[in-house]
């Protein structure tokens, strides 16, 4: 009887044993199928195709671009085939050319001090990817913009498509001056008014090699 008793023991034992090893196996595989079930698409900054813009509003005369060509660099993800999301992109203003040399020299050297910071980057950034057409609607974009190693939460627009596996189109965010540790700047004598853009006129083409790519947390 009590050794009855012992093997009755045993067996129960041992099927609780082997359910308690089961079961967080079966969790990870059904977290695994859960991961790979999204898809991942990485597209490279083509620098000599992309334009950035700086956008001032002047108080008197109106607003100025600056165009700059381009200095822009980075990635983005294409995940699931509709949202793309971006690490960070680095803008070096070194590179920055509006075809006028002291303004130039001014926005680079006195207002973002390049020689101590010469990197603004775009971190964070997620928006929708969209069907190209004549009359594409806005899609929203948030992101944080580092300048000066200060950050700021900023909101935009944009318009990106794909044409032939390559990433085209318009994004724009907009912000305050007095958020960042730069002072106000003037142009010839006259100030502006506390807000700027920036808008990027994109080219990225895809990563056409065989590195493992990690799925971003944009949920």
């Amino acid at each position: 009887m009590e050794v009855l008793m012992k093997l009755k023991f045993f067996i129960v034992y041992f099927v609780l044993l082997m359910c308690a090893r089961s079961f967080p196996q079966t969790a990870s595989k059904e977290k695994s199928k859960i991961v790979s079930k999204r898809q991942i698409s990485r597209f490279f900054i083509d620098e000599a195709n992309t334009v950035v813009t700086l956008r001032l509003s002047h108080n008197l005369i109106g607003r100025f671009d600056t165009p700059g060509k381009s200095g822009l660099s980075g990635f983005i993800d294409l995940v699931d085939g509709k949202k793309l999301f971006t690490t960070k992109l680095e803008f070096r203003p070194e590179t920055f050319d509006s075809l006028i040399g002291l303004r130039d020299d001014h926005i680079k050297n006195e207002y973002l001090e390049i020689a101590k910071f010469p990197i603004v980057s775009l971190e964070k950034a997620l928006t929708t990817l969209q069907k190209f057409s004549k009359e594409m609607p806005q899609e929203s974009l948030l992101a944080s913009l580092v300048v000066k190693n200060h950050s700021e939460k900023v909101e935009g627009t944009s318009q990106i498509y794909l044409e032939n596996e390559v990433l085209r189109g318009r994004a724009e965010i907009s912000s305050k001056i007095s958020l960042f540790p730069i002072k106000k700047p003037n142009y010839k004598g006259v100030g502006v008014r506390d807000e700027f853009s920036v808008v990027v006129d994109l080219v990225a083409k895809p990563d056409l090699g065989e590195n493992d790519l990690i799925v971003p947390d944009i949920d």
